[in-house]
């Protein structure tokens, strides 16, 4: 189903528990949003492989992602496309990172921590002649060791991203296609949030 269809058939089922229709398409659009990540987080659980099935792409059609060097930590960067949903694994939201075309060189996640400090090790040092490169995840970027001999050409890049930053005609796999339950998890969103307050009761009088 396209984003839209998943809108309006949750919004058409709420209508049976929500006869007043007072929550708005916005605030419906963020519960949807909130059960797909638990979703997810679901699926992370029980194999993170799984996430794969769940990503949308960047970078390909012909227009790479671009990888340029700071010209002030001579670090290689990469502005992230999106938003990912966050996962307890090195890659994050950020599930794959390749070369525009298919190569040899490989890109592999690395914590922040184990990004710090590998320059400064043995295979560190002994990158230049290995065709891997890394990267580790931030908060809106990712930032590589190793990619000199690739960063002319861009990458793409497989990334899990919110429900609500798909467009309305992109197709959204719902996580383990459980229909209802996820009518289920967002009416319990709903559950917790405030009704929109659509009367008009703050004039002013005389």
């Amino acid at each position: 189903m396209t984003k839209a269809e998943i809108v309006s058939f949750v919004s058409n089922n709420l209508k049976k528990v929500d006869k007043t229709n007072k929550y708005h398409a916005r605030v419906i659009e963020s519960a949807i949003t909130l059960a797909f990540n638990q979703g997810y987080s679901d699926i992370f659980d029980k194999d993170p492989r799984l996430l794969d099935n769940y990503t949308k792409t960047y970078g390909g059609g012909g227009t790479p992602i671009a990888i340029t060097a700071d010209a002030n930590t001579s670090i290689y960067t990469s502005t992230l496309p999106e938003q990912y949903v966050p996962f307890r694994d090195k890659n994050s939201g950020v599930r794959s990172v390749a070369t525009v075309a298919q190569s040899a060189f490989k890109l592999y996640p690395m914590a922040k921590r184990e990004f710090e400090i590998f320059p400064n090790t043995l295979s560190g040092e002994l990158n230049a002649n290995d065709p891997r490169g890394y990267y580790t995840v931030r908060s809106n970027t990712l930032e590589y060791f190793g990619v000199a001999s690739v960063a002319a050409a861009g990458v793409r890049m497989d990334i899990v991203i919110p429900f609500d930053k798909y467009a309305s005609t992109d197709v959204v796999l719902i996580p383990f296609g459980k229909d209802m339950q996820l009518i289920t998890a967002v009416i319990e969103v709903l559950r917790s949030m405030p009704a929109v307050d659509l009367k008009d009761n703050n004039a002013d009088t005389q």
